[in-house]
């Protein structure tokens, strides 16, 4: 039976793999700030517009635009699994896509669902994230440059992202403590 079930969430996966990425990670975002505020900060009950601020992340951010990012844009430049390959996709994820992408990305939508959008929600956000980019960076970087070598070296490509997502929930919940206040 659960032999079954698993092949069906496999079948699920490789027929609709941006939207199971997009279920995925939006649910483990979620989950994993949720763990942060009622069992690390020991809040009587959610932030609700902080845990859309992660959910909303994780399912538009990580489960699509890193899905084709990933599977589709660094793919094609350095397809397969050769070391030469996956060495390239793992840095580039790292020094250019992260720093990039990410981390403008979840300032942004933070500072929007903080603040409400305004002409000012980018330039505050970026101002935000230049204060704190280095220990972000680092934080981002002990995780994943070996949590990419597995995304990129072993990982079928329908269940990158799910992959992603399992390493991550650790992630988040260390990204929920330093940036969750919505007021940093």
């Amino acid at each position: 039976m659960a032999q079954r079930l698993l092949r069906g969430v496999d079948a699920f996966a490789a027929a609709q793999p941006m939207w199971f990425s997009m279920f995925v990670t939006g649910t483990k975002a979620f989950s994993a700030d949720a763990l942060v505020q009622l069992a690390v900060e020991e809040r009587r009950s959610l932030d609700a517009r902080r845990s859309l601020v992660f959910a909303s992340f994780g399912a538009l951010y990580q489960g699509g635009f890193q899905y084709v990012a990933f599977n589709y844009v660094l793919e094609r430049f350095w397809r397969g699994t050769a070391l030469r390959n996956v060495a390239m996709k793992v840095a580039l994820t790292n020094a250019i896509l992260d720093p990039c992408f990410f981390f403008p990305t979840f300032y942004s939508l933070k500072e929007a669902l903080a603040n409400g959008p305004s002409a000012t929600t980018v330039s505050t956000a970026l101002s935000k994230y230049r204060a704190n980019y280095w220990p972000d960076w680092v934080n981002s970087w002990t995780v994943w440059l070996p949590g990419h070598c597995v995304t990129y070296g072993l990982m079928p490509l329908h269940w990158r992202m799910p992959w992603v997502a399992a390493v991550s929930f650790g992630y988040v919940c260390l990204l929920s403590k330093t940036r969750g206040d919505i007021r940093r």
